[in-house]
């Protein structure tokens, strides 16, 4: 969730909002299938996904990635970067 007056700072500074919506809430670092099914329960056309790389040890996430790829390419999705679909304030 996000409030208004984050939106309104985040503006002030020029900056977009970008809310995921599909979540493995890997800082805490749960097991490798979790975040699997995690990712993959969310993946659909326009799913925004969020994973960290930073912080700890991310070593599940990391080994978690080459099947979500596997998950959503059998869906007949693809991945793509955010700064082709959100243009510059």
């Amino acid at each position: 969730m996000i409030r208004t007056g984050q939106i309104r700072l985040l503006w002030k500074h020029d900056y977009s909002a970008v809310l995921g919506s599909a979540y493995a809430f890997d800082p805490y670092q749960p097991p490798k299938r979790y975040i699997e099914w995690a990712i993959t329960r969310g993946l659909k056309r326009c799913a925004i996904i969020v994973l960290h790389d930073s912080g700890g040890h991310r070593s599940n996430t990391v080994e978690a990635l080459p099947m979500i790829i596997e998950n959503a390419q059998k869906a007949g999705l693809r991945f793509v970067m955010l700064s082709e679909y959100i243009q510059p304030r």
